[in-house]
């Protein structure tokens, strides 16, 4: 389909006309996904990501322990403010770049309610400690209400 797009974009005479996206508020402004991460997580992952205003947003990412099941096992969930950077469209396509601060907890089996900050002692299930991230993020609009989104992000945390 691609190549059949990029072919009538080449041919001579061929009017071009904008892509008009028609997202609540003009842009999105609640995002779904799912996915996995390079770590030792047996569940897939699940983020929710609000954007109150166009260059801010509060993301969370984890597999739902605690929440949605309450399976022992290795988990690793961040909670995230994000500040846009770089923001780019062409056609149907956006490119958004992040950066963000936040919290991140790893725990070792069932997801205890809170969060264990600072040292711990030996033998603990959970810790957490602030966390620093960069994203990448890209849309490709199906139609102009619905798009499919890519997000790749990569970050660090201070867990003592």
């Amino acid at each position: 389909m691609l190549l059949a797009l990029a072919g009538a974009w080449a041919q001579e005479g061929v009017v071009q006309q904008g892509f008009v996206r028609h997202e609540v508020a003009g842009r999105p402004i609640l995002e779904l996904r799912g996915g996995a991460q390079s770590t030792a997580v047996e569940q897939p992952v699940i983020c929710l990501e609000g954007a109150p205003l166009s260059w801010l947003s509060l993301e969370t990412c984890g597999n739902g322990a605690g929440i949605l099941h309450q399976q022992a096992g290795y988990d690793m969930v961040h909670f995230r403010a994000k500040a846009r950077a770089l923001h780019r469209e062409r056609d149907c396509t956006t490119l958004d770049l992040f950066g963000g601060l936040g919290l991140t907890e790893v725990q070792s089996t069932t997801d205890r309610p809170g969060f264990a900050m600072g040292r711990q002692e030996a033998g603990s299930v959970e810790a957490a400690g602030p966390s620093v991230a960069a994203s990448a993020k890209g849309r490709l609009y199906a139609t102009p209400g619905t798009y499919v989104v890519a997000d790749a992000s990569v970050g660090a945390a201070w867990i003592p």
